[in-house]
């Protein structure tokens, strides 16, 4: 969940300028607060004092995270759908670490806090539910489709990014992406892939491709690289 979170942060920290402060201001009181928890003997009071930024920032990254999954969920469908060839159906949906009554959860949950020694309750818990054909992909999903997966929401991450910045597509550095990929996949991937972005691609080997529609492919050989196509 915790790579779930970064993929979600490193988004909105570059699309909505409250994000990142947001988040380190949450980071900060939830540092302090664990560490009253941890304590030999914790008081109440003093943990409650941080409760209010918490509360604060917590709600703020609540309702950013749950709008960042919101654009991004029909992009990432449509890129697995590419990719896959629309052998199977993808889902993405928002966790929440806390429901809309944040101050409540955090007051119900004290003292199981306490017990823990943690704070059991807020965005550091939010994740992101992942499902292939509506089955779990932690559980479920074949290397291929994890694979697919990964690639389907960085595809969709571009996406918000050129929404973002007035239509101006990212720069793509996929390094070595294809090796859980059968043919078909691999295929779809390179051809599906933003058109207008501009992409540097690595590959141990690609004799699955007949034509590789690309400006310019370099190879590894004798520890040089050596241009083999213009």
């Amino acid at each position: 969940s915790e790579a779930r979170r970064r993929y979600l942060d490193f988004l909105g920290a570059q699309i909505d300028g409250s994000y990142r402060p947001a988040l380190r201001a949450y980071e900060r009181a939830l540092r302090a607060r664990n560490a009253l928890l941890k304590s030999p003997a914790p008081r109440a009071r003093e943990v409650a004092a941080y409760d209010a930024p918490l509360i604060e920032h917590g709600r703020v990254l609540l309702r950013l995270r749950a709008e960042l999954t919101e654009m991004l969920a029909p992009l990432a469908v449509q890129a697995y759908r590419q990719i896959s060839g629309g052998r199977e159906k993808f889902a993405l949906r928002f966790l929440p670490g806390a429901s809309d009554d944040f101050r409540g959860d955090l007051e119900r949950s004290h003292s199981e806090s306490i017990r823990l020694r943690q704070t059991i309750v807020g965005p550091h818990r939010d994740d992101l539910e992942l499902r292939v054909d509506q089955l779990s992909a932690a559980q479920f999903a074949s290397e291929g489709q994890q694979r697919t997966i990964a690639l389907a929401m960085k595809i969709a991450q571009a996406d918000a990014l050129k929404k973002a910045n007035d239509g101006k597509a990212p720069l793509l550095l996929i390094d070595d992406i294809f090796g859980e990929l059968d043919p078909e996949r691999r295929n779809a991937l390179l051809d599906n892939l933003p058109a207008d972005s501009q992409k540097l691609v690595t590959a141990t080997a690609m004799p699955w491709r007949d034509e590789i529609a690309a400006d310019t492919i370099y190879q590894m050989r004798d520890r040089r690289l050596i241009r083999v196509k213009n």
